[in-house]
């Protein structure tokens, strides 16, 4: 159900802070019209998702009768939603953890290329302008 939850985007999963992300970006970069249709598609998306939460508890089971399981599936799906609950939760203090200087260094050259590139693409954007009165 948590996880579910979490595709969903309702708070206070992981996947709430993560579409949260997606649409602020989306909008701060001027791509108003994309948050507003990520949005509608994520309604959509909510009612799929909680369509499954729907059938799982309210619904009458089709068979009767205890659904088999093994002791290490249901403590691995309860870790997983924990770890999505707690993400949810403590997003920020999570996010300062990672960016730890004393991080896995692949990560880091990530970080780095991810933070130069954007740099990178905001000195050009001024130069890719055509100038007013210039031929097209």
């Amino acid at each position: 159900m948590v996880l579910m939850f979490s595709l969903a985007g309702l708070p206070p999963t992981a996947g709430f802070y993560a579409k949260l992300a997606v649409l602020s970006s989306a909008v701060q970069a001027g791509q108003l019209w994309l948050a507003v249709a990520a949005v509608i598609l994520s309604l959509v998306g909510a009612f799929y998702y909680l369509r499954i939460v729907k059938l799982m508890y309210f619904d009458e089971p089709r068979e009767a009768g205890p659904v088999p399981g093994h002791r290490e599936m249901r403590v691995l799906l309860s870790v997983n939603a924990l770890v999505l609950l707690v993400l949810g939760i403590l997003p920020q203090g999570l996010m300062q953890l990672c960016l730890h200087r004393h991080q896995h260094p692949l990560i880091e050259r990530s970080y780095r290329a991810l933070h130069c590139g954007r740099a990178r693409l905001r000195r050009r954007a001024p130069q890719s302008a055509p100038r007013r009165g210039a031929p097209s």
